[in-house]
C-alpha cells in the first residue's frame, strides 16, 4: 500500500505559469514575430513626402503599408525575408527603392535617386519600375541581391556626375541618414 500524497502545483507556482503563458502569446500578438523584417526611412523629392503612402513588398510577396510622418520618415514591420521592395505614393509622385537588411533590420530612403537606382536594375527594356514592384516575388529576388544593388548605384553616381552634378558626399542611397526639407 502506498501512503504517499500527490504533490500539487501551489497557487503560486500555477499563477506564474498563467502570467508566463499570457505575456508570451502578448509579445507573439505585439510583433515578436520572427517572420518580419523591420524597415525604415525617409520618401522625400527634396522635399518630405508627409503623410505618403508606404507599401512593403518582400520576397515572398506579402505587402505592409503605412503612413509616413510629416518629415517624411516612416518605420514599418512586413511579414517575409529579404529583399524587398519600398514604393512610396502621394498625390503627384510614385517612388521605388530597395531593403537589403542585415538580419531582419533595414533602412530603405525613397527618392529620385533611389527610383533611377531601381530602374536602372531593370533592362533597359522593362524600366517599368511600379509593374516590377507590383509583380515582385521571391522569382525576381536575385534582380535585387546586394552586389546588384551596389552596382546599380554606381551607375546612377556615374551618370549624375557625367552630367555634372557634385556626387562626391553620396555614399549609400538607400541607407544612409536622410533629412528632408519639411
Amino acid at each position: 500500500m502506498n501512503n504517499s500524497k500527490a504533490v500539487l502545483p501551489t497557487k503560486g507556482f500555477a499563477l506564474s505559469f498563467c502570467a508566463a503563458a499570457i505575456g508570451s502569446l502578448a509579445l507573439l500578438a505585439c510583433g515578436g514575430n520572427n517572420d518580419a523584417v523591420n524597415i525604415s526611412g525617409v520618401a522625400a523629392t527634396g522635399a518630405a513626402m508627409a503623410n505618403a503612402t508606404i507599401s512593403i513588398k518582400c520576397a515572398n510577396g506579402t505587402i505592409a503599408n503605412t503612413t509616413t510622418a510629416a518629415d517624411g520618415s516612416y518605420a514599418a514591420a512586413a511579414l517575409g525575408t529579404f529583399p524587398c521592395l519600398i514604393e512610396a505614393s502621394d498625390a503627384t509622385h510614385k517612388l521605388h527603392s530597395v531593403a537589403n537588411g542585415s538580419g531582419k533590420v533595414a533602412t530603405a530612403n525613397v527618392t529620385p535617386l533611389t527610383e533611377q537606382l531601381v530602374a536602372s536594375l531593370l533592362s533597359a527594356d522593362t524600366a517599368d519600375t511600379a509593374a516590377f514592384f507590383a509583380n515582385f516575388d521571391v522569382s525576381k529576388a536575385g534582380t535585387v541581391a546586394p552586389d546588384k544593388v551596389a552596382a546599380a548605384q554606381t551607375k546612377v553616381l556615374t551618370d549624375l556626375a557625367a552630367n555634372g552634378v557634385d556626387v562626391s558626399a553620396l555614399k549609400d542611397l538607400i541607407g544612409d541618414k536622410l533629412v528632408a526639407k519639411t
